[in-house]
């Protein structure tokens, strides 16, 4: 919890940045993007006790590298193709995009 409130601190897209809510199939995630003065940071949460898999379309994004803000670790850069990720119950998974 305590990372959690660290990493919302240090963005401030969190709190002052506009909000594009995504739409995916699977109705247990609640995905959205945040952007705000030179950051764009994707969100994505399962609100299931289960886990759950989901396809993003993040296209308008493709070429962007992806930024793990929890390990700071990258995780590739992103394509027209759909991004998959699964989640364990409850878990949320915050990506920096550059």
């Amino acid at each position: 919890m305590r990372d959690m409130i660290r990493i919302r601190h240090a963005h401030p897209a969190f709190g002052r940045g506009g909000i594009q809510f995504l739409e995916p199939a699977n109705r247990a995630v609640l995905a959205y993007v945040r952007a705000g003065g030179n950051e764009t940071i994707l969100c994505v949460n399962n609100l299931s006790s289960e886990r759950q898999a989901v396809e993003l379309d993040l296209s308008a994004w493709a070429g962007a590298q992806a930024i793990d803000l929890f390990t700071e670790q990258g995780c590739g850069l992103l394509k027209a193709d759909p991004l998959t990720l699964e989640l364990r119950r409850y878990e949320c998974c915050w990506l920096q995009l550059q």
